[in-house]
């Protein structure tokens, strides 16, 4: 008797209630057990319920129970199942191809080309059998191209890597009546070169391998034929190219031999042969040169920078502070200045000359930079500071509008900015300026003699001393020159009339006078009025404060029609008659005198 069945005999002899594990059958024995499954196994086969010779039957195909179940549902058993997914297939797709009536290994195919299920039906239709239509989709074609292709006599792989090329069946058969191969016409035309190119290379003798080479390198038949002829090939030429050469130019640089990529640097660097042979003529080999050239250096600008006794790194850093030229940094060098310091003044503004200068009178860069910026050149803080100005003081001279000699020379005569710009305005030097100052005048009085009235200084020295009668007789002998001097001409008036005693009026005032009133009695028109005129006007220049003369050169000018002169004579009359009688007559007079002014005035 069984072990299990004997002990649970015993059990229940006991008292005890037994429960067999896994569920026993009628015989006692479980079948899951017995088929060799685990407790875990067995459960995971009931969830999928599966019986356990089904379970069975899953797991010798490779199937656990959680797949099996899937592949169940879709209606598989183990066999077709393990077939099916040995090809690769999920039990969806398997279903799907299934139902397209395809067995695993066709469908595999087809799947391998591209195809769908639902795409079958479309080949089908334009009788394609599925071993032809998976060729013809494994080309990339759709199933209409595909018929096309096929019709013009074309296998799936040729149609395809035409197509792919971008040609269709006209374009192809264009190719095909000039002799090209069809599996050398989609590398032409993958490559971009058009028919009519192809047949150039053809014709050049390049086979399809060196025409597509030459091609890529952007070498048309033609260049590649010259540099085929000079033994360059494809890749080569390409180079030399990029290097910015035609094949006449590399054979050259091969022949000194340099490489492409050696010509390119020096190519790029503007280094061609004959330069190169330049640079080695002024002392420069090769690598030197490249090093000056990488630097940015022409040959001209090389050769100034070593002649000024610069190597490369100091022209370099030289250029680089600032100093555009190797005569301008020779000259900062040769001043004795090192790159720094000499940067920092040049930065400032400064020649190597103005810096050589204002550090010899002890200035440092900071101090020249002020007086810089306050507007003044090297030379003329030179002469300011020698003079003992100040930056303060010499901006003060400045802004007068003095420059720095004058501005020194004037300080040295010993004038101060203001009185020594009220002499400078009126005209004098300090030379001048001086001799006034110590003639007793103030800056104002002083530019007022001289330059308004013409006076050197003895004479207005002898003027200013003269009694009130005398400095009459001056401004007299003034007005001879200037008769046309209004404001001269009023002050004799005025002096005239704050003199004790009126002036006696010269008899050659008196001659003129009479003349005028003479002159008077015959004119009859504007011309001859004039000619009385000119002989008041006589009277009143010898006689400037005369007031009789004004009033009847007034009249006489009026009569001639000189009307503007009759009013600016009538109202001389007026300041040298202040009391007169008749000062209302006059007046009204001038007022008529300026109507007929103004009216000529108009017309």
């Amino acid at each position: 008797m069984n072990t299990a069945l004997i002990f649970a005999v015993a059990l229940a002899q006991a008292g005890h209630a037994f429960q067999m594990p896994f569920g026993s059958d009628k015989g006692g024995v479980d079948p899951w057990e017995k088929a060799g499954f685990s407790s875990e196994e067995a459960e995971a086969c009931k969830k999928a319920d599966l019986k356990p010779s089904a379970a069975s039957s899953w797991r010798e195909a490779g199937f656990d129970c959680p797949q099996a179940k899937e592949w169940d549902a879709k209606g598989w058993r183990s066999g077709g199942a393990r077939e099916w997914r040995e090809a690769g297939f999920t039990p969806a797709t398997a279903a799907e191809w299934k139902a397209a009536r395809c067995g695993a290994g066709e469908a595999r195919k087809l799947v391998d080309a591209g195809m769908k299920p639902a795409e079958l039906e479309a080949w089908s239709k334009l009788r394609f059998n599925r071993e032809d239509a998976a060729r013809w989709k494994k080309a990339g074609l759709a199933p209409a191209s595909a018929l096309e292709w096929r019709k013009a006599k074309f296998g799936p792989e040729d149609a395809g890597r035409l197509a792919d090329a971008g040609l269709d069946i006209a374009g192809t058969m264009q190719w095909k009546e000039l002799d090209f191969s069809l599996s050398d016409i989609p590398s032409y035309a993958k490559a971009g070169i058009s028919l009519a190119q192809a047949r150039n290379w053809r014709l050049t003798g390049f086979k399809l391998d060196d025409a597509l080479r030459f091609h890529k390198a952007r070498i048309t038949p033609a260049e590649a034929e010259l540099w085929d002829k000079d033994a360059f090939n494809p890749e080569d030429a390409a180079a030399w190219k990029l290097a910015g050469l035609d094949h006449e130019g590399a054979k050259k640089w091969r022949g000194q031999g340099f490489d492409s990529e050696r010509a390119r640097e020096l190519h790029g660097l503007g280094l061609d042969l004959p330069t190169i042979e330049e640079w080695k003529a002024a002392g420069f080999p090769l690598e030197t040169a490249v090093l000056w050239r990488k630097a940015g250096f022409s040959l001209t600008g090389a050769t100034a920078w070593k002649q000024a006794g610069f190597t490369l790194d100091m022209a370099g850093a030289w250029g680089q502070a600032g100093f555009d030229s190797a005569s301008t940094a020779g000259e900062w060098s040769a001043a004795g200045f090192a790159l720094e310091p000499a940067a920092a003044w040049k930065g400032a503004g400064f020649s190597a000359a103005d810096a050589v200068s204002l550090t010899k009178a002890g200035f440092s860069l900071e101090n020249a930079a002020a007086w810089s910026k306050a507007g003044f050149s090297s030379a003329d803080v030179l002469v300011l500071t020698k003079s003992g100005f100040s930056l303060e003081a010499a901006s003060q001279w400045g802004k007068a509008g003095f420059a720095a000699a004058d501005a020194a020379a004037w300080s040295k005569a010993g004038f101060g900015v203001e009185d020594a710009g009220v002499f400078a305005r009126g005209g004098m030097d300090p030379e001048t300026a001086l001799a006034w100052k110590r003639g007793g005048f103030a800056p104002v009085d002083a530019v007022h003699w001289a330059r308004e009235k013409g006076y050197a200084l003895e004479r207005a020295r002898a003027y200013r001393a003269a009694p009130k009668a005398e400095k009459l007789r001056f401004l007299v002998e003034d007005l001879k020159p200037d008769t046309g001097n209004a404001a001269l001409r009023m002050e004799i008036i005025k002096l005239g009339l704050s003199l004790d005693a009126p002036p006696s009026v010269p008899d050659d005032a008196k001659r003129f006078m009479v003349r005028g009133v003479e002159g008077v009695k015959d004119a009859t028109n504007e011309g001859e009025f004039r000619s009385v005129a000119a002989e008041f006007q006589n009277a009143a220049d010898t006689a400037p404060w005369w007031s009789k003369a004004y009033y009847n050169l007034a009249l006489a000018q009026d009569k001639a029609g000189l009307h503007a002169e009759a009013v600016e004579s009538m109202k001389l009359y007026l300041c040298a008659e202040p009391d007169a009688p008749d000062m209302e007559q006059a007046k009204e007079l001038m007022f008529k005198m300026e109507y007929r002014r103004d009216r000529a005035a108009r017309r």
